[in-house]
């Protein structure tokens, strides 16, 4: 069992950033990769903390096994990342009181180098926030509560916005408690679960212990590819969310004129994955070397700034 904390603190926005392409094959795929209408029913009567369901039901094993055995690889990772988001997320707040919980992914980094940066690729929420978290994605380092605990494999939670902590944190509108999850793959690191609640202590033991089995079980949909050593992660820091958000609008463009042009020069059509990938790095790039520049004009002296 792993040893939780209860330092208060804050978190960072969650956020997503939606498959421009793979989502819409996905959402035509067979009901046995959506539809979670078995599992959702046990869990809609109110229920008293006492009789909180601290167990994953059975039934959902059942089905993230189907799906492993019987989606097609090129579908599954978005398949079983919504199954197990939209099962989290009604197994932890079935009467919508307002929970969010964001997958963030190491992102690949390029030959010779070491893994930089998370960024977030899916999320979903209860009212406050919209089901959806369509609205912002992020790329996430060294200076988030996520990256903390990825580079130590170790969960975290916090009780409270207004204590002060050690761990670095950012928190957003309606954000009262949070908690991050390390997803291991055979030891090896793929990504985390952020979680944010609008209530205060929200993240008791019981809770941490089944938002913990939900990490381990969303390595499932993970390749070995996909996961690094402990000693291959190096986290850079990574810019505020305010200046991320401009190089963010042109993605999917972005993406589409990659797949062009790798399928013209291949003569075949692309992978939707490796080019997603390739613009993952360049995105990371760039953003890198804005968070450097932020950093030097916070540490340049007044005086120079105003002789400019």
């Amino acid at each position: 069992m792993v040893e939780y904390k209860s330092n208060r603190a804050s978190l960072f926005v969650v956020s997503i950033l939606q498959d421009p392409l793979g989502q819409g094959e996905y959402y035509g795929w067979p009901s046995r990769c959506g539809n979670l209408a078995g599992t959702a029913e046990l869990l809609q009567e109110r229920l008293p903390e006492e009789r909180f369901i601290e167990t994953i039901p059975s039934e959902f094993y059942a089905r993230i096994l189907s799906n492993l055995a019987l989606t097609p690889r090129a579908l599954y990772r978005q398949a079983t990342q919504d199954l197990l988001l939209q099962q989290a997320l009604q197994h932890l707040d079935p009467n919508r009181e307002g929970l969010s919980i964001t997958l963030a992914v190491c992102t690949p980094p390029r030959a010779g180098q070491k893994v930089r940066s998370l960024h977030e690729v899916a999320g979903l929420a209860t009212p406050p926030w919209p089901y959806h978290l369509t609205d912002k994605f992020l790329f996430l380092g060294d200076e988030s509560l996520i990256g903390y605990a990825v580079v130590h494999a170790h969960s975290i939670t916090i009780d409270d916005r207004e204590g002060m902590t050690f761990f670095p944190a950012h928190w957003t509108e309606h954000e009262r408690s949070a908690a991050v999850f390390p997803i291991l793959r055979q030891a090896r690191i793929a990504g985390g679960l952020i979680v944010s609640s609008v209530q205060e202590a929200f993240f008791t033991l019981p809770r941490m212990a089944i938002l913990e089995a939900y990490a381990h079980l969303a390595a499932c949909m993970f390749e070995a590819e996909d996961c690094f050593a402990a000693e291959d992660i190096e986290l850079n820091i990574m810019p505020a969310y305010t200046l991320q958000r401009p190089y963010f609008a042109g993605f999917t463009r972005r993406f589409l004129r990659k797949y062009a042009e790798k399928s013209a020069e291949d003569g075949h059509p692309a992978s939707f994955a490796q080019m997603r990938q390739l613009v993952w790095q360049d995105l990371e790039e760039v953003l890198l070397q804005v968070s450097a520049q932020a950093q030097v004009e916070r540490t340049q002296p007044i005086s120079e700034k105003e002789g400019k």
